[in-house]
């Protein structure tokens, strides 16, 4: 708008991004919310707790560090693995930010 501005954040429930998870950069789907998850990992891929996950969506810089991974389990069904996402940073400690499109 012409004075004001909506922002969503990885804490919005609806936030879906294409991300990379660890040193072999697996394809996986960002799903924001309270708890951030990570899901449609490929089952086959070798992916640990404390991994890095960066982002690898058109809508954001690529390779930004959004957090770390957290739990990881196979997704109901067994044609996925899906992780909790660790954020690298407290929303409460955040002072500046940058904003995409």
């Amino acid at each position: 708008f012409d004075s004001r501005s909506v922002v969503a954040t990885i804490f919005d429930p609806s936030w879906r991004s294409a991300v990379r998870i660890g040193k072999h950069e697996a394809d996986g789907l960002l799903q924001g919310g309270n708890e951030i998850t990570l899901t449609l990992i490929p089952t086959e891929t070798d992916i640990h707790e404390g991994e890095l996950v960066i982002t690898a969506s058109n809508d954001l810089p690529y390779g930004l560090g959004v957090g770390m991974v957290g739990s990881v389990k196979t997704a109901p069904g067994g044609a996925f693995k899906e992780a909790v996402l660790t954020p690298s940073f407290q929303f409460k400690e955040l002072k500046d930010v940058n904003i995409y499109r």
